[in-house]
């Protein structure tokens, strides 16, 4: 336990108790160790500091909805008014879904999804060692499509590489997210307000609707003018307009419609499958996916070699900042992911 919590809590339990009759002090530490059960519950796994701050936060939390709540009955505090604030606050475990631990960000389910992605990872190295026992001659065969030709060995190490890149990218942005979140100084009920909120704002029809529409357009768009998009062909003093696509981009239209549909799946999901989790982690997968398509992108560059310096330049920044806009998307995924997991459902809209 930190010494500055166990501090705190005894100064203020000496502070609640000083001038009460032998009653009321048996009826005050039966509150204050019912407060401090739960905090204690809350705030397994914190840090010193950490610890101090959001005990210190949820103890004020609960004695002020418990004046409010026994001034709205007009009776007096008691361990009934207590519980029943505790009660509506909900079980423990899901006040500590919102603040970061090391436990909670960077325990087993996150290893469990970075191990899984090592595993895809070295389940294609097998092949290679597979094939190279099995049929040497496989793994030099040209795969068409790719510029410049690249055989099957080279394209299953490109596909190790980017999903190595994906792992450190992932466990980068997860750490940037804990540094900030545990010294974000947020309130209880600021992180409760924002916190529901997001677990409401997936489900909720009209943004689902929104996605939906907009993933249809997209993919409409996608599908009927990619051949025809036209493109600088350079940033000169005539600049002259030529397509931007190549027929070697015509692969991958239907990836892109693939992960559309399949993103259109679990916006509906989000309304259908009560536990927000499950469809928060497969749009996780999702936009791994999409990051390992645009990687394979740049790796391809299906774009016109008309194209001058510029242009190509321009491009490929911009294709290195939609990977890196889908690592933190399939990262932040995770964390709702694991929040959603922790917290679950409100039981009831009383929350406090």
């Amino acid at each position: 336990m930190s010494d500055d919590y166990t501090k705190d809590y005894i100064e203020d339990m000496a502070k609640d108790l000083g001038g009460k009759q032998p009653g009321e002090v048996a009826e005050e530490l039966k509150k204050q160790l019912l407060i401090k059960e739960y905090i204690d519950k809350a705030t397994e796994g914190m840090g010193g500091k950490q610890k101090a701050d959001v005990a210190r936060e949820l103890k004020t939390h609960i004695l002020d909805s418990a004046d409010a709540l026994a001034a709205e009955r007009k009776v007096a505090v008691d361990e009934r008014i207590v519980k029943e604030v505790l009660g509506k606050m909900g079980p423990a475990k899901k006040i500590a879904a919102m603040y970061p631990t090391k436990r909670t960000v960077f325990g087993h389910d996150f290893g469990k999804a970075l191990l899984s992605l090592a595993g895809i990872a070295a389940a294609f190295l097998a092949v290679i060692v597979i094939l190279q026992l099995v049929s040497p001659d496989t793994l030099k065969m040209s795969i068409s499509g790719a510029s410049p030709a690249q055989d099957v060995l080279s394209i299953i190490l490109s596909v190790v590489f980017a999903l190595a890149i994906a792992i450190v990218v992932i466990a980068a942005i997860f750490l940037a997210m804990y540094v900030y979140e545990t010294n974000l100084k947020t309130p209880y009920e600021a992180r409760l307000k924002a916190f529901e909120r997001s677990l409401n704002d997936v489900s909720s029809p009209i943004n689902t609707a929104a996605k939906i529409i907009g993933t249809a357009v997209w993919l409409v768009l996608l599908n009927i003018f990619w051949a025809r998009v036209p493109f600088l062909q350079s940033f000169g003093d005539n600049p002259a307009l030529v397509p931007l696509l190549t027929d070697k981009f015509a692969p991958f239209v239907l990836y892109f419609n693939i992960i559309g549909v399949v993103g259109i799946i679990l916006a509906l999901a989000y309304l259908a499958i009560r536990q927000k989790w499950i469809p928060s982690l497969l749009e996780a997968l999702l936009n791994l996916c999409n990051a390992l398509l645009f990687i394979w992108l740049l790796a391809v560059f299906p774009f016109n070699s008309a194209l001058s310096a510029g242009p190509t330049t321009l491009i490929k920044f911009v294709l290195a900042m939609v990977v890196l806009g889908c690592l933190i998307a399939t990262a932040k995924q995770l964390w709702d992911a694991m929040r959603f997991a922790l917290y679950g459902k409100p039981e009831n809209n009383d929350a406090v």
